[in-house]
């Protein structure tokens, strides 16, 4: 079972967050990538999508909040 715990990523933003995912990915994909390192990143990779869930969670219900009855509004970008 993998220790969460040694991931601090209490200062990551959520795009912070998504970058070093894609990063983790990356250096997945490598040829030279060992069996050990693949092992430690995929341990890393997965304690930070529970984090980055986590915030994306809180965001959610912070907008949930500001509508003021709670009710589910379609978030649209501009």
């Amino acid at each position: 079972m993998m220790d969460e715990k040694k991931y601090d990523f209490s200062e990551l933003t959520i795009e912070d967050g998504l970058k070093r995912l894609s990063e983790i990915s990356g250096e997945m994909e490598e040829e030279d990538c060992t069996l050990e390192r693949s092992f430690s990143l995929y341990e890393e990779g997965t304690a930070l999508i529970k984090y980055v869930n986590s915030r994306v969670e809180d965001v959610e219900a912070k907008v949930s909040m500001i509508t003021g009855d709670g009710a589910e509004v379609p978030f649209t970008e501009g």
